[in-house]
This record gives structure tokens, sequence and C-alpha cells, in this order.
């Protein structure tokens, strides 16, 4: 059984309509939720915890997960691990992706004070249509997070470097990890 949280009502609605009401979508903040029931298992996927860029209000997910799982409940979550290595002078631009009709390039500012990156992802296609995407992200670097679970009552109990369960190293761009409650 599987339920989700979202709280754009433009998503909620296009939810609906890609999975019909098969999966409930409850309207609601991830950063400050309550359900009803408790659940043996809890999803944060595609680096979703980078979205809030207040540290209090990312520290929160963790406190509403803590209380939405049921006793010894996972929660698994998967965030890529930051390389900072890609900014000079604390600025990048780069081509993300092209195709023969399409080039996304980002242009990107790097806060290391704050974790923060602000990105504007510039996509022109050759017919000329342009679409600018900015995106605001506050990182978290993978011990970080550890410790933002451990104040809510979360063991990290396995991590990998993706869902195939291939070993996480210091070489690792991404980590699913899985904390249970305690």
């Amino acid at each position: 059984e599987v339920h989700g949280i979202e709280i754009s009502s433009s998503m909620i609605e296009r939810l609906h309509r890609n999975l019909g009401e098969a999966v409930p979508i409850v309207a609601n903040d991830m950063t400050a939720f309550t359900l009803d029931r408790g659940y043996p298992m809890a999803l944060l996927g595609f680096n979703t915890l980078f979205g809030p860029t207040d540290p209090e209000a990312q520290a929160n997910v963790f406190t509403s997960i803590h209380a939405a799982l049921e006793p010894d409940g996972a929660f698994v979550i998967d965030c890529f691990v930051p390389d900072l290595g890609r900014f000079a002078d604390d600025q990048s631009v780069r081509v993300a992706g092209m195709t023969d009709d399409w080039v996304r390039i980002d242009y990107s500012i790097h806060e290391p004070d704050r974790q923060l990156i602000r990105t504007i992802a510039d996509i022109r296609w050759l017919n000329g249509r342009t679409h600018l995407l900015p995106v605001t992200i506050r990182y978290l670097w993978p011990d970080q997070i550890d410790e933002l679970a451990a104040r809510a009552g979360l063991a990290l109990a396995e991590r990998y470097g993706w869902y195939d369960e291939a070993p996480f190293t210091d070489a690792s761009s991404h980590h699913v990890s899985v904390y249970r409650k305690v």
C-alpha cells in the first residue's frame, strides 16, 4: 500500500491524472505533517531533502517522518553527494544536457557558508524557444543527514551507493540511506 504527501495542488492534480486514485495523496508540507496512522516505511527520493533551504525545516522532515513510522519502521532517503569541485570562485557554468534540438546550460552560484546552491537552468531549443528554471537547494553531507536523523530518533541501518545496493564509497556520487526508528 502506497500513500503520498505533496504540498503542490498542481502536482497533486498531475499525480491523480497519472495514477488515478490508486495512490492516496495527502496535501501537506513534508517539513511539518502528521498522519492518522503509522507506516512501516517512508521514502524520500530524488534529493527532495535538499528542497527546503532552511536548516530547521530540513530537521523537521526527520521529526515528521519519525512520527509517521511504526515501531522499527524504516526511512529510506536518496540524495546526491555534493560535488563542490565543479565550482571556481563559488560559480559554475556548465552544459548539463544536449540533443540535436536543444541545449541546457546551468548557471550556478555556491554559498558555502549556508550550504546553498542557486541555479538557473537555461534550456534553449533550435526553434528559438527558451525556458529558464530557477532552483535553489541546501545540500547536506551524508554525516549531516545522519545527525539530523539521530536527533529525530532514527538510526542509520544501511547505506548504499544506489538502489542496486552497490557499496557506498568515498567516490560515490549518490547514496541511498536506510534509517530505522529507535
